[in-house]
């Protein structure tokens, strides 16, 4: 199940950001609150109470310190030192040898509460304040070497092993004979493209440009400032009521840390600056309004405030990749013009220029406003609660994500080309790839594969209201038998669609669906649990049960589908767009408020529906004595429901594509396809306009291109078996240890926080061509943790303070990695497909269909933390811990689907109905299928060995 649609509370108030579906402050600060402000959190997964909603996931509840009449707190400082830790590996320089920089992270701060009238009121405070200094690293995702054919640093031959026709850029030979063909070609073309006369002055060209580029990389300045204020004061106002107030101040600035891993594939000036301002107050009033009823009201409010923006471009931004202003009202260079964002040969290289996360100004600043209110009521052996509960969301949007065009290049030599040519008429062949013996690669195009861009007006807000009520019973039948007796709904309140931006206005024709206002008003959640001590001894228990939870819609996707109708009043993308279509523009430029270019389009479908899973338990709890209790479990989660995007603007297939599997480079390797099979695949693509090609655009509505639905077709399923044993105390020994079993399956369920374009493969076929093993599956994973504190020596006062209060704590975790997709990297399956790197010119859908759906996985993770702690006790009030943290003891390599390369196949040459897919083998760390060149590089998921020592005092 996608962690979107998880519930974070505070005090059970609403600690969640609506905009993204997120913890407030999201997952680039530190963390949203305190550790030390915490007396106990709550995880309710399985648990059948009908207080809990808003959610489709588990439900966290973090319930804060409070003051009393004895003075206490708690003084701490952490450090970690990375430099006294492992390296991680691909932390390359732009030489592609490896560089370790530092990485020192301090938190410090303290904790106090107490009185300030003795029994009547009291308060507590806590400031912490983390600092972290973590220099980046901009790197290429796949260094390699002069001489690793396909690699980042490869470097053309000298001199060719074949002649260079430098009219036509063709190279004689093949990838048989000479493993560097690929670039000799290109650089040969190049040749020929840029009137170089020889095949030495591309390479010399060439040599250059891709040192101009290494300058682009290497170490980044990066740091993270981080503090946190938390006052609370808790008044008795007489032996009935009591009332709290409690006040949440974060602010973080981070300065190169949009991008948070150790190393990332983006030049040094496009990691990104971020902040993050939240200031929220929660006031909560108990009261006991007789023996058997009581009440608690609560009230919050909050501002959160997320700001994006450009680092200090560097010199090669500026001295490359800048282009004249005036063709679209604003600008993003310091002295005008534009910067485009640009994917250079992403497989291999990385992204520079200006990313589209640098104009994020308010993305979002959200106020939120909460009124809570829970009775009590206690009668013989019924617990009862009713409650109802009412929140309000607003979010303002500010940003220019793609307002300076978006450009993907296949490989470096295009790149080059274009950069050597820039702002001028192109110099490609209509299909940008190298020359072969009967097509030239020169002609009238620029050398990109695709460029899209936003336009628009920059700024919108909506607001929603959610409302709930529950009814919840629990109830003691007899003396073993105990029930969970519950009934919830929820509403969520969605703005109507706005009248600025479903009009005709010039070019835009409003279409039917745009005025969709979808309320989904059945969402009725039944609980039911039980807990039974089977043979009244308590040493059997047999606990189940089964409840409906609804999630929310999240405003983001609200917002992005409102805010981006195709209207010029609204903002809008354009689709990928080739360069050898009208209006596209020549490198580096944008493309011009009047290119004529169509719009996107988003909306929300009529019967647009709140996320559902139905979830279901059976434990046992057997005690085995010493203090040992074994439990076994079954769980299952039915969604329903889930949120989905389908391009319904697309033209079903009016032609078909022949790809057949080509040869690898080398003439040797295999991929899971069979070398010289063919596949006939109905392509969403251009036509000429006939009998049988009612649509030549691709697209049925002519005035746009993509269309997307934002529905809720989706469906996943989920099942698991656990099993745990846990001891608590057995001469100092405490321990649990946890195996799970799972399988979870869907119909290609996503995890986006806004929109996308597409979702599905086809989105008119049927929903099963998508069915298979979820992005979300973890089918094995093992926990436990031991704490043994020593025995020490009991005589003598300097013998028994230097061995006593001595323990040491181990975390061990192991699991399946995630699974992953073989993909197509780059090309078009025809010269007719609308869109590159997929099967069948379908938009965002890049799996390849005969392979299917998340049929690898990541590798094993496995993480061992240990802590060793010594405590010092004074005066009998005074507690000082000395603590000695290593995590990732072993330095595992664990990685993130992200360090994968699931890049399987390209399409090497496509021609009007068919075309060549070459499998990619993994050659080099980084190149090709399967392969990786980082790990441990996650920054909070997973990391090398680190050294951390920790001071505490508490009193």
């Amino acid at each position: 199940m996608s962690t979107l649609l998880n519930n974070v509370e505070i005090d059970g108030a609403d600690d969640n950001q609506a905009y993204f579906s997120e913890e407030r402050g999201r997952t680039r600060e530190g963390y949203s609150t305190s550790s030390n402000a915490v007396q106990e959190f709550e995880v309710n997964t399985g648990v059948y109470s009908a207080q809990y909603g808003r959610a489709a996931g588990g439900v966290v509840n973090s319930v804060t310190k409070s003051g009393t009449n004895t003075l206490h707190g708690e003084a701490f400082f952490n450090d970690l030192d990375r430099g006294l830790g492992a390296y991680d590996p691909g932390s390359d320089g732009p030489d592609g040898l490896p560089l370790k920089p530092k990485d020192l992270r301090k938190i410090y701060g303290f904790s106090a509460g107490g009185h300030l009238l003795r029994d009547k009121l009291f308060w507590y405070y806590t400031y912490d304040q983390l600092t972290h200094i973590n220099p980046g690293i901009a790197r290429a995702k796949s260094y390699g070497s002069a001489t690793t054919p396909g690699s980042f640093l490869d470097q053309p031959d000298g001199t060719p092993n074949g002649t260079c026709d430098t009219t036509t850029g063709y190279l004689t030979g093949s990838t048989t004979t000479n493993p560097n063909y690929t670039l000799d070609n290109q650089v040969c073309t190049m040749a020929a493209r840029l009137g170089l006369g020889t095949y030495a002055a591309a390479v010399a060209q060439y040599d250059s440009g891709l040192a101009a580029l290494q300058t682009d990389l290497g170490l980044v300045p990066r740091a993270g400032y981080q503090e946190i204020n938390t006052p609370k004061l808790d008044w008795q106002i007489n032996d009935k009521e009591r009332a709290s107030f409690l006040y949440h101040r974060l602010r973080w600035d981070a300065p190169g840390d949009v991008q948070t891993s150790t190393s990332a594939d983006y030049s040094i000036d496009a990691f990104g600056e971020d902040f993050v301002k939240l200031d929220y107050g929660v006031a909560k009033l108990a009261s006991q309004l007789s023996s058997k009823i009581s009440n608690e009201l609560l009230y919050q409010y909050s501002r959160e405030l997320n700001d994006e923006h450009q680092q200090p471009y560097s010199s090669y931004t500026l001295n490359k990749l800048v282009a004249p202003g005036g063709i679209i009202p604003l600008s993003n260079a310091p002295n005008g013009g534009t910067i485009p964002y640009i994917g250079l040969d992403t497989s291999i290289g990385f992204d520079l220029g200006s990313p589209y996360y640098s104009y994020r100004y308010s993305y979002p600043d959200e106020r939120k406003w909460q009124v809570d209110d829970i009775l009590y009521y206690s009668f013989g052996n019924h617990s009862i609660r009713i409650g109802a509960d009412f929140l309000h969301n607003y979010d303002l949007v500010d940003q220019t994500p793609y307002f300076f065009g978006d450009y993907t290049y296949s490989n470096i030599p295009n790149y080059l080309t274009d950069l050597a040519t820039k702002g001028s008429a192109g110099t490609c062949n209509s299909s940008g790839g190298a020359a072969t013996a009967t097509t030239s690669g020169v002609g009238k195009y620029s050398c990109y594969s695709s460029v899209t861009q936003d336009l628009g007006a920059t700024t919108y807000a909506i607001a929603t209201t959610d409302y709930a009520g529950f009814i919840q019973d629990n109830w003691k039948a007899t003396s073993r038998l105990t029930f969970e007796l519950g009934l919830r709904y929820d509403f969520e309140a969605l703005p109507s669609p706005s009248a600025n931006l479903t009009t005709a206005t010039g070019s835009f024709v409003p279409y039917a669906g745009l005025t969709n206002h979808p309320s989904d008003r059945n969402n009725f959640g039944p609980r039911i649990g039980f807990a039974l001590d089977v043979f009244g001894k308590g040493d059997t228990v047999l606990r189940g049960g089964f409840g409906m939870y609804y999630g929310r819609i999240l405003n983001g996707t609200v917002e992005s589908a409102l805010f981006g109708t195709g209207s010029p009043n609204g903002q809008y993308a354009l689709a990928s767009t080739k360069p050898t279509a009208a209006g596209a523009p020549t490198f580096p430029n944008p493309f011009s408020s009047g290119s004529g270019s169509k719009p996107s389009s988003f909306y929300l479908a009529s019967n647009l529906q709140n996320p559902q899973v139905d979830e279901f338990d059976l434990q046992v709890q057997q005690q085995l004595g010493e203090g040992t209790v074994l439990q076994v479990s079954y769980m299952g989660a039915l969604g329903r429901e889930l949120p989905n995007f389908l391009d319904v603007n697309l033209a079903p297939p009016q032609a078909t594509t022949t790809i057949t599997i080509g040869q690898t480079a080398s003439g040797t390797a295999t991929g899971p396809l069979p070398v010289g099979s063919t596949f006939v695949v109905p392509t969403f693509g251009t036509c000429t306009a006939g009998a049988n090609c009612p649509y030549p655009t691709g697209y049925i509505n002519s005035n746009f291109t993509n269309i997307t639905e934002v529905l809720s077709n989706i469906n996943s399923n989920y099942n698991a078996l656990t099993a745990d044993i846990q001891n608590h105390g057995i001469h100092g020994l405490q321990f649990d240890a946890n195996y799970t079993w799972s399988h979870a399956l869907d119909f290609n369920q996503n995890a986006d926080s806004t929109t996308a374009t597409n979702n599905w493969l086809n989105p008119y076929a049927s929903a099963r061509q998508n069915y298979g093993t979820s992005l979300f599956n973890v089918g094995n994973r093992f926990v436990a943790y031991a704490v043994y504190t020593f025995p020490g020596i009991s005589s003598g006062a300097v013998l028994k303070q230097l061995t006593s209060g001595w323990s040491i704590n181990d975390t061990f975790q192991m699991q399946n990695g995630l699974p992953y997709s073989a993909e197509i990297d780059t090309g078009y399956n025809s010269s007719a497909a609308l869109n590159s790197g997929t099967w069948n010119g379908v938009p965002g859908v890049y799996y390849i269909p005969p392979i299917g759906l998340n049929t690898y996985k990541v590798p094993r993770a496995t993480v061992d933390d240990i802590r060793l702690q010594k405590q010092f006790t004074f005066r009998d009030r005074y507690n000082l811990q000395l603590n000695a943290d290593m995590y990732n003891l072993a330095n595992h390599q664990n990685f993130s689907t992200t360090d994968i390369n699931e890049d399987a196949y390209s399409f090497t040459t496509s021609t009007a109905g068919a075309s060549t897919l070459t499998f990619l083998p993994s050659t080099a760390p980084g190149v090709g299928f399967g392969s990786h060149s980082t790990s441990n590089d996650s920054g909070f998921l997973y990391t090398p060995r680190e050294i951390q020592v920790q001071v505490r005092l508490e009193f």
